[in-house]
């Protein structure tokens, strides 16, 4: 559920505010909401795994020949993708909405300032509007472990080498996503119950005349007489055993 309007940012939670993103995005989506959260809450733990061992404060450090970049955080944007990312939650959320830190972390570009909760926003808030990654996501929602690979590589990375996909072959058994899809699943129809007709034919047939005793004239006086059961007895107590099976005669 989105807030009302009037809501003021010092009303929204970190979570409350990764809800809105999601649910803004996950409208163009066929999936079940509850689960989409479980496979974008993997993915995100995977990718950060990837960028910095989950470390919401960590630097890059430049390689042997190559020089140093701004990359920070868990997710390690530039920035410039820190700005990015902020346009994009700015996008999603709408001004109103955009907290005081993505301002102040627009200004500075250092997403090592944030925590990792504030990161996750701008992480799912940027990926959602990344071009090409609704076809991605739609594959990662189905439980396409592969495609959450080419998300952080062709999306997210955008420059990976022998050392990103030796980390990629070292990692994977650390993704975490439900393997089955989580489009919403169809309910059940409620099963037609069967009709009383249907039941009485698996009633055995008898000889309903048969089943009334007859009088015993050779029965002892004293030991009372024997009351005699009609026709209509024999049908009521019948009419009794069905209604138990569900139906009636």
């Amino acid at each position: 559920m989105l807030p009302s309007q009037g809501i003021s940012m010092a009303d929204l939670s970190n979570k409350e505010l990764l809800n809105i993103v999601r649910a803004k995005n996950l409208e163009r989506f066929d999936v079940n909401p509850k689960y989409a959260g479980l496979v974008l809450d993997g993915m995100g733990d995977w990718i950060s795994l990837m960028e910095s061992d989950r470390n919401p404060k960590a630097k890059n450090i430049p390689q042997k020949g190559k020089e140093a970049t701004t990359a920070s955080g868990a997710y390690q944007y530039t920035e410039d993708s820190t700005r990015t990312a902020v346009n994009r939650l700015k996008n999603t959320v709408g001004n109103k909405l955009l907290p005081s830190w993505a301002k102040d972390v627009y200004k500075s570009g250092d997403a090592s300032t944030l925590s990792l909760d504030k990161q996750k926003i701008l992480f799912e808030a940027d990926t959602f509007q990344k071009a090409g990654s609704d076809v991605l996501l739609n594959k990662i929602f189905a439980g396409d472990t592969d495609a959450v690979e080419d998300l952080y590589t062709d999306l997210h990375h955008t420059n990976a080498d022998d050392k990103t996909y030796a980390r990629i072959d070292n990692l994977r058994n650390q993704l975490n996503i439900p393997s089955t899809t989580v489009m919403a699943l169809p309910v059940s129809p409620p099963q037609e119950p069967e009709l009383a007709s249907d039941l009485i034919e698996e009633v055995p047939q008898m000889d309903l005349s048969q089943a009334v005793p007859k009088a015993n004239p050779m029965r002892n006086k004293d030991e009372g007489q024997t009351e005699q059961r009609t026709f209509d007895d024999v049908l009521r107590d019948l009419n009794v055993e069905v209604r138990r099976l569900g139906g009636r005669i």
